[in-house]
């Protein structure tokens, strides 16, 4: 870390708080009120009233009045302070689209300290709206994540219901986001870089996500098309805000199902000055599946453990911090069926600390520093021939400073402006030697590091409050690859048509080869052979949306993108399987959803997303184009959601897609003088596509109050019609020249119960 330090990079920081929990594509609404003494009802004139963590807020008029315009759809913490009497926090102030929610605040007095004075005065953070930011956006909250009917209650299999994500297999939560592959997605984990947000990924492909659904305060994902203030990643961005513990008061909740066993532990700190949140998890499928196997084996399980505090040094200045402890691991030994040993070892941690300082109305800056840290070890020997085995083993660590700064030099303006440097390093050994031919390196020795260095400005513009600018340039750098680029952006949300809102996006990104591009692209990629001949690949984003709000709750948004990717990494030689920046790529589709948003009072909402999609890509401008083995040119997903009574709901989601791409056998070559073996003939690469895709999902839920305790309680059902989706077709050449074709399916009908107490 203090190496880091020393590295003579600049940082000029400027930053409002993250907006997180808010739906981007829902219209604003109000909340006024009046704030009076607790004890006289008099009106408490110059209170400084602001809704948390948005930068949105006013100043109390000499009736104690105030008014917040604009405010988007969601849930809030109300906030009223003024000198001489003790803060209040008014906890879920939830607000429509289109509507105007009233409060009344009473605020208790309490004695004055002059130290505190001054601070108080210019609390209030600045005032400014985040429309085009946020245009093109999609919102996932925790509660979605925790009643999704089939998303087994995890946040990454909870993102497969937004328009133009694809999860190519049911089995595992990796992502391809409009016709990228995972590697290309950058993901924020509270503000740090997640190389690797999948867990088990070697042993179940990636079965669960590092999200705990207990914490996280939202999901922001930006499919294409986000700004200059994150970079080094071509496709997609995913902000995942883990929440702060309760001010107010200690709670504990449990909770369990066949997957996992959860626990977390909150409360206040320092009289409510800050707060602090434990929590924690484990799978418990290899508890189930022990018990039923005399064998003693371990079956693959998966654990972390969090913890987060947060403190207001003073009205200016808040400091906040957490840690995460990842751990994963299996040990089956001679696997009978198989005639295997399967041997797992996998750690990681995440740990993180922010400074954010008001300096005044006008100027706000965000300081962060971060590690990044997973070590994973996979042994698999075949028993009958020892010879025969795969070994993975890779650490990777990031250590990383960023500052943010933001100035309001008027109502109608901002600057936004920023740098950040990270020290990294990946070490990975892998060796295959299997007793099938798999498409895969059979050896790749990659030990690298160095230095990823950045810097940005933006600049927004409001235009009588109708049209929204934002424009942006940024510089990113690399000493392992020794190059640096230069990538513009530009926005423009246009809101004169109320309730219609159109947005479009024009900007270029880059990415330099990581660990993760050798092992997630779909196709053999040793980075470790030619690193120093290696470039970065580039891409460039087109977005025209727009939106219409038909009532506070019905919204029916469409949009259309067209990703152009550039000097990607393709191999040429099959056998060495070195790659060169020379392939070309491209991803275009348009996306249309119709969603009704459940309110607590209502009795239904849903949705309703299609999309139409190309995802292709060629290895030189005179080569034909491929289809990627994740495009799906068709994709429907619907779901309903209904509140029966009181205690019950229901909700049900259905997802279809047309066939995935794939390489057909067409026979065999025996053996000839040019051969001494006998060979599989393919046809044309991803020619021929799999049946389509096709799963119905319903969930049963239940919640009470039983002596103080609340509780709840679901049933619920993956793949009800038991259908048999086909993941992948296997061709083995047996002995006489014979050739048989192997089906792999995804998930069969699968139920799971699960229930949960709160304190």
């Amino acid at each position: 870390m203090f190496g880091l330090l020393k590295k003579p990079l600049v940082l000029t920081l400027i930053s409002v708080w993250w907006l997180a929990a808010v739906c981007a594509c829902a219209a604003e609404g109000k909340v006024v009120g009046f704030v009076v003494d607790a004890l006289t009802g008099e009106p408490v004139t110059k209170a400084n009233v602001y809704l948390a963590k948005t930068g949105l807020g006013t100043v109390a008029d000499e009736k104690g009045y105030f008014k917040i315009d604009r405010v988007p759809a969601g849930n809030y913490v109300l906030v009223a302070a003024r000198v001489g009497y003790r803060k209040m926090l008014v906890q879920n102030v939830r607000v429509t689209s289109a509507a105007v929610r009233s409060v009344r605040v009473q605020i208790n007095r309490a004695p004055i300290q002059i130290a505190n004075m001054q601070v108080t005065a210019r609390r209030t953070p600045p005032n400014f709206e985040y429309q085009a930011s946020l245009a093109g956006h999609e919102m996932i909250q925790p509660r979605l994540i925790l009643r999704r009917s089939g998303a087994m209650e995890d946040a990454y299999r909870s993102l497969k219901a937004l328009p133009g994500v694809v999860n190519r297999n049911d089995m595992n939560t990796q992502l391809y986001i409009r016709g990228s592959s995972p590697d290309q997605n950058l993901i924020l984990y509270d503000g740090i870089e997640v190389t690797n947000p999948n867990r088990l990924m070697v042993m179940m492909g990636g079965g669960v996500s590092l999200v705990n659904p207990d914490i996280v305060q939202s999901l922001d994902l930006a499919p294409a098309g986000f700004e200059v203030d994150h970079g080094n990643k071509m496709s997609a961005l995913l902000q995942i805000g883990n929440r702060e513990g309760s001010r107010e008061q200690t709670k504990f909740n449990a909770s369990a199902n066949l997957l996992f066993a959860r626990a977390v532990a909150e409360g206040p700190l320092a009289k409510g000055s800050g707060s602090w949140l434990v929590a924690a998890r484990r799978s418990f499928y290899d508890v189930l599946a022990n018990s039923i196997t005399e064998n003693r084996y371990v079956f693959p399980f998966y654990y972390d453990v969090h913890a987060k505090i947060a403190y207001d040094i003073s009205s200016q200045y808040k400091l906040s911090a957490f840690y995460t402890h990842l751990g994963e691991g299996a040990k089956m030994i001679n696997v009978e069926a198989e005639q295997l040993d399967l041997l797992n070892n996998g750690r990681g941690e995440i740990a993180g600390m922010r400074l954010t300082s008001v300096f005044s109305p006008k100027w706000m800056n965000h300081l962060f520093a971060g590690l990044y840290q997973d070590r994973n070890r996979v042994h698999i020997r075949d028993t009958y021939f020892y010879r025969y085995q795969v070994y993975l083993k890779y650490q990777l660590e990031r250590w990383s400073l960023r500052s943010d700064t933001y100035y309001y030099p008027h109502p109608w303006l901002q600057f936004k402006f920023g740098a950040e440097a990270d020290q990294h390093h990946t070490d990975l050994l892998w060796s295959i030697d299997w007793r099938n031919v798999v498409d895969l390196p059979s050896e790749i020795t990659f030990d690298a590091g160095g230095w990823h260095e950045a810097g940005y400005a933006e600049a927004r513009i409001k235009v009588k409050k109708a049209i929204e600018w934002v424009g942006g340039v940024r510089y990113d750098h690399s000493t392992l690859y020794r190059e640096g680029h230069v990538n513009p952006r530009v926005k423009v949300l246009f809101t004169a048509f109320s309730p219609w809102s159109f947005w479009g996006s024009y900007g270029r990104y880059s990415q330099f080869p990581d660990f993760l591009t050798i092992i997630s692209r779909g196709e053999p990629l040793d980075i470790s052979q030619n690193t120093s001949e290696l470039a970065a690949e580039h891409a460039t984003h087109a977005i025209l949306g727009g939106q219409w709000l038909a009532t506070p709750q019905i919204l029916f948004k469409c949009e259309l993108y067209h990703k152009r990717f550039t000097d990607l990494l393709v191999h040429t030689d099959a056998f060495s399987i070195a790659p060169v920046n020379g392939g070309l790529g491209l991803a275009k589709g348009v996306e249309v959803s119709l969603q009704k948003l459940r309110q607590p009072q209502d009795r239904w909402g849903g949705w309703l997303n299609y999309t139409l999609a190309n995802t292709l890509y060629r290895n030189s401008a005179q080569d034909p184009w491929i289809y990627y083995e994740y495009d799906q040119t068709h994709q429907w997903n619907m779901g309903i959601e209904m509140r029966l009574n009181r205690r019950w709901s229901v909700e049900a989601a259905w997802y279809y897609g047309s066939g995935f791409p794939y390489t057909p056998v067409l026979g065999v070559q025996p053996e000839t003088s040019e051969y001494d073996f006998d060979a599989v003939i393919k046809g044309e690469k991803n020619s021929k596509r799999y049946p389509p895709y096709s799963r119905l999902d319903l969930r049963l839920s239940y919640e009470s109050t039983l002596g103080g305790f609340g509780c709840s309680a679901y049933l619920d059902v993956v793949n009800v019609l038991n259908r048999n989706n086909i993941y992948m077709y296997d061709w083995r050449l047996r002995s006489g020249g014979r050739l048989t074709r192997n089906v792999y399916y995804m998930l069969p009908l699968l139920p799971s119960l699960g229930m949960s107490i709160r304190l």
